[in-house]
């Protein structure tokens, strides 16, 4: 009455072959992650590192357009008057401050088609402002008789 059952030898055998055949499968799928991790992160570390390097590259450039051109906004006469005298004259300004920050220049591209900086307002101290777009040509819808954007008229 109080034995137990008794266990054969064919459910021993199972038993030992699907352990064994669990640890095997366990221990080939983290050898598998760890030669792909030892063979793989190395050249993912360098792609990482490229792509980092390479943006870090870009943004410096750009900073780097925006200070040139406004130290060349503050070392020219022209913007001189606009900042420290009421009466200025406006196109003059604006076109200083196009040839000052040369939106259309290749500095100023992310891409072949994309600029950094697209517009650019400069402000005095007397509450007046100028402004200056990157409109590529091809975009514009023109009227003919004045050849001034309508979208920039209204604004």
């Amino acid at each position: 009455m109080g034995k137990g059952r008794k266990t054969r030898l064919s459910t021993k055998i199972s038993a030992l072959t699907v352990l064994s055949t669990a640890c095997a499968i366990l221990f080939l799928g983290i050898a598998l992650i760890l030669m792909f991790a030892f063979f793989f992160s190395k050249q993912t570390r360098a792609d990482i590192e490229y792509y980092l390097e390479n943006t870090n590259e870009q943004f410096a450039s750009k900073v780097q357009f925006v200070q040139d051109g406004a130290i060349s906004i503050r070392h020219n006469t022209i913007m001189e008057e606009f900042f420290k005298k009421n009466h200025y004259d406006a196109e003059e300004v604006e076109t200083q401050l196009a040839y000052c920050m040369d939106l259309f220049s290749d500095r100023n591209m992310v891409e072949q088609n994309s600029p950094f900086a697209v517009s650019v307002y400069l402000f005095n101290n007397k509450e007046k402002f100028v402004r200056k777009h990157y409109i590529p040509s091809r975009c514009l819808p023109w009227n003919r008789r004045t050849r001034i954007p309508r979208w920039i008229r209204r604004s």
